[in-house]
């Protein structure tokens, strides 16, 4: 029984693949993350044929399937580029509730193409622009909000209706069921870069970006192509997924997508994609009356090490593995919003209020100016 227990566990690893380790810590970079760093590897498995990367966002890991000397290369080609973007450093701009929608248009379109697609991201949840790259990058970043606040200057004509992106008169309007208008271009870059950011429910940026309105989904279905508005719809979804971890799981089989509900212990789950029977209790692959170990203990382990040496704490209120890279210690989880102190995990539901107790309780917001 020893012996098939043992032919099962490496079964089972060879099943999952060899994970991206360097040093005994898992390799992951956000930029796997975006779409850049996904064409990044959807290029390494069409480079070399015969590999499969599969890439868990969840548990931010790696892992390669093929003929191993195949596997060498794409792990080496990996880890230059993870070498390459952690020599760079990243730098957070905050930008003022008023002009976010600046950043929902051209703007960053245009910091995208000159600083490059995975080097510039904007963190809608936090208000900032963030930029990885050397000084030439950042200042690059900094004009840009210097140049984001000066279109604000310019004042409003009697009657005008002002477009919350671009600050410009509203041409070909369409209106929110709050009152607010928007360029119909900016509206739809809006609803595009959604797929990116992951922040929904998407709002109404009037107001000064403190308008509250959900845009309705027929709006976007109206402003979008097909296939746009599938991966908004697709990127909506798995953020309320995430947002949920006691509630959803995924199924544990390597490339399969399906998630499921929690159920009761003595409920075994089946899942339609793959087959495989799913144990309710530790989610793992039935063991038929084993007793459940946790077979993602070394997993497990090894990405406890990568949070604690890079600053990564769980969302107090959703569990959510979160990255502090700059700024002070005002954190918004993307995935449940909750409004987070960086240094005692305290949670608040505005952002006003981690403010105030930053202040009150540890002296100052982090920044070391207080």
């Amino acid at each position: 029984m020893d012996a098939l227990t043992s032919l099962k566990a490496a079964f089972d690893r060879l099943l999952k693949g060899e994970k991206v380790v360097q040093n005994g810590e898992i390799v992951w970079d956000d930029f796997f993350g975006r779409r850049a760093g996904i064409s990044f590897l959807e290029d390494l498995e069409k480079k070399f044929s015969g590999v499969k990367i599969n890439r868990d966002s969840r548990r931010r890991t790696l892992a390669l399937f093929g003929a191993p000397e195949k596997r060498a290369a794409v792990r080496s080609a990996i880890l230059g580029l993870v070498s390459q973007q952690q020599e760079q450093k990243i730098r957070a701009f905050p930008v003022d509730g008023r002009f976010i929608g600046v950043f929902m248009s051209a703007d960053l379109v245009k910091l995208q193409q000159e600083l490059g697609h995975e080097n510039v991201w904007f963190d809608l949840t936090n208000h900032m622009l963030k930029v990885r790259g050397d000084k030439d990058a950042h200042k690059v970043a900094q004009l840009a909000v210097v140049h984001a606040r000066s279109q604000r200057i310019a004042p409003r004509r009697r009657g005008e209706v002002e477009c919350p992106v671009c600050f410009g008169e509203v041409t070909h309007p369409v209106t929110l069921k709050c009152g607010h208008s928007w360029c119909k271009a900016c509206l739809t870059r809006y609803l595009v870069v959604s797929a990116d950011t992951k922040v929904f429910p998407l709002t109404c940026l009037g107001n000064e970006a403190t308008c509250s309105h959900a845009i309705p989904l027929a709006t976007a279905q109206e402003l979008l192509t097909t296939n746009e508005f599938e991966s908004i719809i697709h990127a909506s979804f798995l953020s309320y997924i995430q947002s949920r971890p006691s509630e959803f799981h995924y199924c544990p089989t390597p490339d399969c997508n399906q998630i499921y509900r929690t159920a009761t212990p003595e409920k075994v789950i089946h899942c339609p994609s793959c087959l495989i029977r799913i144990c309710p209790t530790c989610h793992t692959e039935y063991h038929d009356g084993a007793e459940c170990v946790d077979k993602e203990a070394e997993d497990d382990k090894l990405f406890e090490e990568w949070k604690n040496a890079h600053d990564v704490k769980d969302c107090p209120s959703c569990k959510v593995p979160i990255e502090r890279i700059a700024g002070c210690n005002h954190m918004a989880c993307i995935s449940c919003k909750t409004h987070i102190c960086w240094a005692c995990l305290a949670t608040f539901t505005r952002s006003d209020e981690v403010y105030e107790h930053m202040r009150a309780t540890h002296g100052g917001i982090g920044l070391g100016l207080d």
